[in-house]
């Protein structure tokens, strides 16, 4: 079961953030924060605007209990993946930091599941999308893990399936 928790009501939707364009990528991304720190979708959106944001720069953010919280509107471009912004919806988990500030693939199984269940949910609306990592599309180790080899199997097996009803 997903659980999500739509964008805080005392968020004003931005103005002059563009729409989005055809959904051709999904974007996997990590906090690239401590374990230890307790990090919400508040703090993020907090962090982004303080560099000079509109908004919050992930479509979704997964807590490290498995919780989906819905950051920057889905029909928004977002400002997650530079070059790649204008096509993609952008999703975080929380974490891939140890407590001392080291790279290191902590995401829980509350948040497996929870990607697992928001991905099959965006590829049911964007069915066209490639599943990639942030790692996949720059110099970067976000988000600490292959997303392709975690979570590829929900696009695959979506895409064999509609070509196989296609044909009968």
């Amino acid at each position: 079961m997903l659980n999500i928790n739509l964008r805080d009501s005392l968020w004003p939707v931005p103005e002059g953030i563009p729409l989005l364009r055809e959904v051709r990528k999904i974007v996997i991304h990590y906090s690239a924060t401590p374990i230890t720190r307790h990090v919400t979708a508040g703090s993020i959106r907090r962090n982004h605007m303080a560099k000079g944001w509109k908004d919050i720069g992930y479509h979704w953010i997964i807590d490290r209990n498995g919780i989906v919280w819905e950051g920057r509107p889905e029909g928004l471009r977002g400002a997650h993946c530079k070059g790649w912004n204008d096509e993609s919806i952008g999703v975080c988990w929380i974490g891939g930091l140890r407590g001392d500030g080291t790279p290191e693939c902590n995401i829980t199984a509350a948040q497996r599941t929870a990607m697992t269940a928001l991905l099959q949910l965006l590829h049911r609306r964007y069915p066209e999308a490639e599943l990639c990592g942030h790692r996949d599309l720059a110099p970067t180790l976000c988000p600490m893990l292959d997303a392709k080899a975690e979570w590829g199997h929900i696009f695959k097996q979506s895409i064999y399936k509609k070509n196989n009803t296609s044909t009968k």
